[in-house]
């Protein structure tokens, strides 16, 4: 991929950021302390002048749960929110993977107290993706 087809994914990222915090009816103002960064850093990342981290994109599943499908690929725009079951459906596949390196990156991120009950939500997911295996 050349650099200005990385350029327009990013700018492509930004666009449906900006439209996922409309849907989920969040201001400007609130997605900075939603996601942890600063006030620059969040209009780079929605005006798509710069990618968003790892830690990052855990907080913004966390807080609005967005399909990331649509985040990242534009698929189902219809469906912008989702439950957190419905993040693994089985007829769609997943870059596995991917998939295990945020999570061990977010991980990697918490304090010692914040794992165990982590670790459990993480479980209840793992349980509804093997399910539909």
């Amino acid at each position: 991929m050349g650099k200005n087809e990385a350029q327009d994914e990013v700018k492509e990222i930004g666009d449906r950021l900006n439209k996922i915090q409309k849907f989920c009816g969040k201001q400007n103002e609130e997605m900075p302390e939603l996601l942890a960064v600063s006030k620059g850093a969040y209009l780079h990342y929605k005006s798509g002048l710069r990618q968003m981290n790892v830690s990052t994109l855990f907080r913004l599943c966390e807080s609005l749960k967005p399909n990331m499908n649509y985040l990242f690929y534009g698929i189902n725009p219809e469906h912008i929110v989702l439950e957190d079951s419905d993040f693994f459906p089985a007829e769609k596949e997943y870059d596995f993977e991917m998939i295990v390196y945020i999570l061990v990156a977010y991980l990697s991120s918490l304090s010692k107290d914040e794992i165990p009950e982590k670790i459990g939500r993480l479980q209840l997911i793992q349980g509804e993706l093997l399910t539909g295996l």
